[in-house]
């Protein structure tokens, strides 16, 4: 038999999420919510810069999309950060493209591993707004939306700092 358990959670824009928790016979014990909580919290998550330039149009011999990912951390005060993720999405002879997010964040957390975490964590959150607005903004007449893929953060942010050293 389930037990059904109300767990309120607060959005990163604010706004309380109410969800629902299944509870079977094999938990005989409650679970401290605060020892699993994360040591990063998104304050305000806000895109920086949207652009599209159309520079020609769709032809028989279509051209992949060449995509450019890079990320940048900036330290606003003790534990609060500026995290940005910036995509430039182009497809030569017909679209260029480019999409800034960044998020405040606050870390509560001094160990060696905040670099990481502010990286890995913080861009796996704003990726998925980075595709939703590529598709948005390709999704327009005489154009095959331009869906990016979805993308291992981890092995994308060692990439990327791998190529920096």
């Amino acid at each position: 038999m389930f037990q059904h358990s109300k767990l309120s959670l607060s959005t990163a824009c604010g706004h309380a999420l109410d969800c629902c928790v299944k509870r079977g016979a094999y938990m005989n014990h409650e679970t401290s919510i605060q020892n699993s909580q994360s040591v990063l919290h998104l304050k305000q998550v806000f895109f920086d810069h949207l652009e599209f330039v159309r520079t020609g149009f769709p032809h028989a011999s279509q051209q992949d999309v060449k995509v450019k990912v890079g990320t940048a951390i900036n330290k606003q005060s003790d534990n609060q950060y500026q995290v940005s993720l910036s995509v430039h999405a182009d497809r030569p002879g017909e679209f260029q493209s480019h999409v800034q997010i960044s998020a405040l964040c606050e870390i509560q957390d001094d160990d060696i591993r905040t670099e990481t975490i502010l990286k890995k964590n913080t861009v796996a959150i704003l990726f998925p707004y980075v595709r939703s607005a590529f598709t948005l903004l390709t999704a327009q007449p005489g154009m095959e939306p331009v869906v990016l893929p979805a993308l291992n953060i981890n092995a994308l942010i060692d990439e990327l700092e791998q190529k920096e050293s």
